[in-house]
């Protein structure tokens, strides 16, 4: 059995340390190689910050199948709590209404890769600040 960054996989994936199958190897194009779903968890943080700066993508407009305007639940939820942070009431009311909605465990796992992601590059990047107190 191979666990991650053990040292046991000759190509292992760079940002979760699991072999790489040799189509992923291939199809590979970033610097550092990366699996296939680690890639599309890097496309999927790259299409919400792109996101974030349209200002109608997240309007509501009374879809039902999905979340308001159209947008994924996941997508919309963790737009919510990155919105909500500073705010505990409404963080609780977000929370409650993901219970609510029967989000999947797909739905979590990318909402908080998402806002994991963004944790750290906020807390390491230049732009990093010091929350009010």
């Amino acid at each position: 059995m191979t666990y991650p960054f053990d040292g046991s996989s000759e190509n292992p994936c760079q940002k979760c340390g699991l072999p790489m199958t040799t189509e992923e190897i291939q199809e590979n194009t970033n610097e550092e190689p990366r699996c296939r779903k680690c890639t599309a968890m890097q496309q999927r943080l790259q299409d919400f910050r792109d996101h974030l700066d349209d200002d109608n993508y997240f309007m509501p407009d009374g879809c039902a199948e999905v979340g308001p305007g159209g947008v994924p639940y996941w997508e919309w939820y963790a737009y919510r709590v990155i919105c909500d942070f500073e705010d505990a009431p409404a963080m609780i009311e977000d929370l409650k209404q993901m219970e609510k909605d029967n989000l999947s465990p797909e739905d979590y796992r990318k909402i908080i890769w998402l806002l994991t992601d963004a944790l750290l590059y906020y807390k390491y990047s230049e732009e990093a600040f010091e929350l009010p107190r």
